[in-house]
């Protein structure tokens, strides 16, 4: 016993915490199993025969007498060795959470700094950066603006090397900042969802957003799906440990954006930072901050001036009478024109069945939870953006809709039509 007593009497650093971890596992293996184990396995067969040897009719009374005594010393023998092998399993338990408490206090001793990296070469880290020079040039941008970076957005060469700035991201800063109170004496905190049909441009706004905070020495935690990045008020860095993000989220009082991208990673609950969260439209995973009084607001789809522009803007990236097509079929939607739709428009009305399947597909879009709506379901929000509705995604799609259920459901849509009026 004296070497577990030197072991939970000794002072535990990193490495010596490790050691001393895996010593007392050796000594514990070596003692408990071949000290304990082996007598309990063999204790066994001992008091079975003691047994056996006590119940014989043909030994004597002095005999069994002697073999009932044996019986009862080896089953206490066996009570006491059970015993001393629970005391030293919860002793190995206690030196396993000293281990854990360890480690946490050495995780706890150290800065955010020591958690954080510059990749080398890495594309994101890049565009960042370019990011923060260009929000420093002190330059005040307007709408409908277009702000051109030597970098890919977001890292990507997908999307161009352009960002459009969209009238109601201007609005949407005004919307933001209304609800965080940053022009009062007392601002707060809180969680801001921004949402909005999939592929309209959430997180060109997380970079329009950016260009607004970089320009001062506001921190920044920027997450986009599992990997987080660290504005410290001058340069970029990258996190390389989740927990330890989460942990320095607790504290963290400046702003925490998070773009779920792709429906990737999960929001962290910062208390004293001012947060926004860009998701899809399904939100059945943020019931418990909207009930504790997140804002929700929601990205409208691009007007038919803006879908002109940004087409033209990409120049030999894409043919623009494909691309004008695309958006007679699917609507004002960029990441259609850049990425191209899966199927045809008519393989996705013949999903549409009857009236009762299209309104179905309608509430969905724009029930509590927010399903993950149809592609030919558009979310329309209101002025304020507060609320939606939900319309079809083009012209084109409500009428070839419209002529599909004449054909599939007349009955219904005439009923539908004549449910409003008065029958005397």
């Amino acid at each position: 016993m004296f070497v577990l007593r030197s072991i939970l009497n000794r002072n535990w650093s990193k490495k010596s915490s490790l050691i001393s971890y895996t010593m007392c596992r050796a000594w514990h293996r070596c003692h408990c199993k071949k000290s304990f184990q082996c007598p309990i396995n063999n204790a066994a067969p001992k008091i079975r025969e003691a047994e056996k040897r006590a119940l014989d009719p043909d030994t004597d009374k002095d005999e069994r007498q002697y073999w009932r005594k044996k019986e009862e010393q080896l089953r206490k023998e066996k009570d006491r060795l059970l015993k001393k092998e629970d005391r030293l399993l919860k002793k190995e338990e206690q030196l396993r959470d000293l281990l854990l408490i360890e480690k946490k206090k050495t995780q706890g001793s150290k800065k955010p700094e020591d958690f954080l990296s510059k990749p080398q070469g890495d594309m994101f880290l890049s565009f960042l950066n370019e990011l923060c020079q260009v929000a420093r040039a002190g330059k005040t941008y307007s709408a409908q603006e277009i702000v051109s970076f030597s970098t890919f957005l977001g890292g990507n060469e997908v999307f161009g090397n352009q960002l459009f700035l969209r009238d109601c991201y201007l609005e949407m800063k005004q919307v933001i900042a209304e609800y965080f109170r940053l022009d009062t004496e007392t601002p707060k905190n809180g969680q801001v969802i921004l949402t909005g049909s999939p592929g309209i441009g959430k997180s060109c706004f997380a970079y329009f957003f950016l260009l607004q905070l970089l320009g001062s020495d506001e921190e920044v935690v920027y997450q986009v799906g599992t990997n987080y990045w660290y504005f410290d008020g001058a340069e970029w860095s990258k996190f390389g440990d989740v927990t330890v993000v989460v942990n320095f989220l607790i504290n963290f009082r400046g702003w925490y954006i998070c773009d779920l991208y792709k429906g990737l990673g999960s929001y962290v609950i910062a208390i004293l930072a001012k947060t926004i969260i860009l998701s899809s439209p399904k939100l059945g995973g943020f019931k418990d901050i909207l009930n504790n009084g997140a804002g929700r607001y929601f990205l409208p789809t691009w007007t038919d001036e803006e879908m002109s522009i940004f087409i033209k803007m990409q120049g030999g990236r894409v043919n623009e009478e494909e691309a004008r097509n695309i958006v007679e079929d699917w609507g004002n939607v960029p990441r259609n024109v850049i990425l191209r739709p899966i199927g045809t428009l008519e393989q996705a009305i013949q999903t549409i069945t009857s009236l009762s399947s299209l309104q179905e597909k309608m509430q969905a879009a724009v029930n509590e939870d927010l399903g993950m709506p149809s592609r030919l379901i558009h979310l329309v929000p209101s002025s304020d953006y507060k609320t939606i509705s939900a319309r079809a995604c083009s012209q084109k799609a409500a009428e070839k809709i419209f002529a599909r259920l004449v054909k599939t459901d007349r009955d219904r849509l005439v009923d539908l039509a004549f449910s409003g009026s008065d029958s005397g």
